[in-house]
């Protein structure tokens, strides 16, 4: 593996020079996997014996701003001169970690082997010196990149005691890189399951988080790991292995959830969060024909009310992002024809936005059904037809919703509609008479509906 020096910013080298006059500096984890990889970093994370405050005065003097972020843990920021930001962090040693989340304390230390022993995988503690060209990779991080293998460093079991959100960084990597887990490492994840409880929801949130956003298949990882999955999400547990008996569907409910996941094929968090969770319920809405078919009547509802314990129990999201997820989980059985009409009067139920996540979804749970012959796909939205127009309709500029008409409450007061609900009633009538296109959308013709078929008798009645 050759690392290209053109893909290491300006500065970062400019930073590194100025460490290695006085003392030493690598580039060190996650930018230099990524560097070996024959990929870009997003960030470089330097590393020196320089002590913080020794580290602010060489660089300050040197025309850089710093500032300290997380001073006490030993780092400290360098912004570089197109605002890029670098984490330049002395080397540490680790104590225990007590609460399974932090160490006890930091130590300051002078030995990069020994600041590289207390990291997570191998393949984040391989050391880069631009300036020297010295890689140190004392724990087989660039075999295991070779091999695509996730092993830990050292003692795998200690590693996850320290911290039990390397469990899921470990099925991050795994999912990010099309990784194998080791067995040594695998077999300590396991048995430190528990360790999970000691971690924060928002932790656990931005991990999902990575993971959706790489756009890679979680099916395999997430199905070995089905264990940590439920830890996570206790309410999932009963999707595991329930069949489903029916002859649409080839996958268990945890197994249909993944692979709908996969197929969504979006970097979208709310949209795979709801492909991860559209059939959580359908365990609890089980039933069986006179011929042994499975059916799950109602399962949306259900699957909307243990979704909304799930987002709010064990995960910490936006209540922007709560409602996309709810809603889509809740209509993602919905169906509508694929005419023009259908597709602006559900565009003006649930909005622009809410349409285009559900066709996703609903694609992607339909992909993963069983037709045995073409007149079993007929009952199923027509998804690609309805994404069809509905995208001409974008193209056309439609009226859709209530802010798209050329008229609005102030043109009905004007016109001699009291204020209240009366004006809400006549605008709802005329968007579904223009979606109807039994009027055109230009003000004219819109006031003269109104004074048509509405004022006479308001008029009447004051």
């Amino acid at each position: 593996m050759i690392i290209n020096r053109k893909d290491i910013p300006e500065d970062a080298i400019n930073i590194l020079a100025k460490l290695n006059d006085v003392s030493e500096g690598y580039l060190v984890g996650g930018c230099v996997r990524d560097l070996l990889l024959g990929k870009r970093p997003h960030d470089f994370d330097i590393t020196t014996k320089l002590r913080p405050n020794e580290i602010i005065e060489l660089l300050r003097k040197n025309g850089y701003y710093c500032y300290g972020k997380g001073i006490e843990y030993g780092t400290v920021v360098a912004v570089g001169k197109y605002n890029e930001e670098f984490e330049i962090t002395t080397y540490r040693s680790d104590s225990n970690y007590s609460d399974g989340r932090h160490p006890d304390t930091v130590e300051f230390s002078d030995n990069i082997l020994e600041d590289l022993s207390r990291r997570d995988f191998t393949i984040n503690a391989i050391a880069y010196n631009p300036i020297s060209k010295e890689i140190i990779d004392r724990f087989g991080g660039i075999n295991d990149l070779n091999n695509k293998r996730i092993n830990a460093v050292g003692d795998a079991n200690l590693r996850f005691k320290e911290d039990g959100l390397r469990i899921l960084r470990a099925l991050r990597f795994a999912i990010r890189f099309d990784y194998e887990i080791s067995g040594s490492t695998k077999t300590a994840i396991l048995r430190n399951i528990d360790k999970i409880d000691n971690i924060s929801k928002e932790r656990i949130t931005n991990e999902f988080r990575k993971i959706f956003s790489y756009n890679k298949p979680v099916f395999n990882t997430f199905r070995e790991y089905a264990t940590i999955i439920k830890k996570i999400i206790p309410e999932i547990e009963p999707c595991i292995g329930f069949e489903q008996n029916n002859p649409y569907h080839h996958h268990d409910v945890y197994l249909h959830m993944l692979s709908v996941t996969d197929l969504c094929n979006t970097t979208d968090f709310c949209i795979n969060m709801a492909a991860l969770l559209h059939d959580i319920g359908k365990p609890n809405t089980y039933t069986q024909d006179e011929e042994g078919f499975g059916h799950f009547h109602g399962h949306p509802k259900k699957s909307l009310e243990i979704t909304e314990k799930v987002l709010k129990n064990d995960f910490r999201i936006t209540s922007k992002e709560y409602d996309k997820i709810c809603k889509l989980v809740e209509l993602h059985d919905m169906t509508f024809l694929a005419s023009e009409k259908a597709v602006k009067r559900n565009i003006n139920k649930y909005g622009h936005e809410f349409i285009e996540d559900w066709c996703v979804l609903k694609k992607a749970d339909r992909d993963d059904h069983m037709f045995p012959n073409d007149k079993d796909v007929r009952w199923y939205p027509q998804v690609e037809e309805i994404k069809k127009i509905y995208d001409d309709i974008l193209l056309n500029e439609p009226c859709c919703t209530l802010k798209d008409l050329q008229i609005n409450g102030n043109d009905l007061i004007s016109l001699g509609v009291p204020k209240g609900k009366e004006i809400g009633i006549i605008l709802n009538d005329v968007l579904n008479k223009v979606i109807d296109d039994e009027l055109y959308n230009e003000k004219e013709t819109l006031v003269s509906y109104v004074e048509n078929n509405y004022i006479e008798d308001i008029e009447k009645n004051l």
